[in-house]
């Protein structure tokens, strides 16, 4: 993997403080102009490497909404995680986004590297708290989960998994290129009339439904496209009547490279999980590090 260096110029810790309104064990600080709250767990522990997660909002979402519809801090509790909230861009119309792919959601087509913005980021936090190199994970809705796959595709060397909410892969699979084996979980509502199940088009171009992506993410990590399997697993959301949710996959992914779909049958864009899903995704970055010898591999090949 070649090495980016920027100037460290461009790295501007402006506040790294406890602030008013913001917990004790909050730390909130604005990394190259974009306002960034990092939640470390409740431990004693401080030098034992954590896990980190980085959350994504939606289009026009922010990182206080991402966090309190997913309840993540209990989650990041159960699993023992360092978190952040990130704040993206704001358009014309006032309202944040994420340069994530070609089809979202960019309308106001401005230039912006999310890539290089997240590798410095991930960097920085790395100096700051005693992170798992192996336990680094992306988590984002719509906009954000389009994010998630697009950071899988170019930091597949330091991102260890992704958990994508109603976001999907390129289109065209060769615009993602990773480097190394990346874990994926694909959760999606099949009832999703905003990024809808099969696939579609938010106006700028077309993009993949979430059985497709799963394809394409399970092409890339090598895993056996002649067996697909799908069984139930308990329902992921709160409904009156209660329908098991499913699980898909293809068979014989390398491990460092399970590729998984979560879909909430009736489910739309914004699906109400349960404790159930909270566990289940709390498990699910438990049990999905990077491989430790392809970080190895790649960190010689660094040197």
């Amino acid at each position: 993997m070649k090495r980016v260096c920027l100037p460290l110029a461009l790295i501007v810790i402006l506040t790294f403080t406890n602030t008013i309104g913001v917990s004790a064990a909050e730390a909130q600080m604005v990394f190259k102009g974009r306002v960034v709250n990092v939640y470390p767990p409740n431990t004693t522990s401080t030098n034992v490497p954590k896990g980190l997660v980085i959350l994504l909002h939606g289009y026009g979402g922010t990182g206080k909404q991402i966090d309190n519809y997913l309840q993540f801090r209990t989650l990041a509790k159960q699993a023992g995680l360092i978190y952040a909230t990130v704040e993206g861009t704001k358009d014309g119309s006032g309202k944040q986004f994420w340069n994530a792919t070609s089809s979202c959601c960019n309308f106001a087509k401005k230039k912006i590297d999310e890539v290089s913005y997240f590798q410095d980021l991930i960097k920085e936090l790395q100096k700051e708290y005693a992170i798992d190199p192996l336990r680094i994970f992306i988590i984002g809705h719509s906009n954000g989960g389009f994010m998630a796959h697009s950071l899988a595709c170019s930091l597949s060397p330091v991102v260890a998994g992704i958990i994508s909410i109603a976001g999907e892969q390129f289109k065209n699979p060769d615009d993602c290129r990773p480097e190394s084996l990346v874990n994926i979980l694909q959760i999606q509502g099949t009832a999703d009339l905003t990024v809808p199940y099969t696939g579609g088009n938010l106006g700028l171009a077309p993009f993949p439904g979430a059985e497709e992506t799963l394809k394409i993410w399970s092409s890339k990590n090598g895993c056996d496209l002649s067996r697909f399997t799908t069984r139930e697993i308990p329902s992921l959301i709160y409904a009156k009547t209660v329908t098991p949710s499913l699980s898909k996959s293809y068979e014989g992914c390398p491990l460092g490279g399970s590729v998984e779909l979560w879909a909430i049958p009736r489910a739309g864009h914004v699906p109400n999980f349960n404790l159930q899903a909270q566990r289940q995704m709390a498990n699910w970055l438990q049990t999905h590090p990077k491989i430790e010898e392809t970080l190895s591999k790649l960190n010689t090949r660094d040197d």
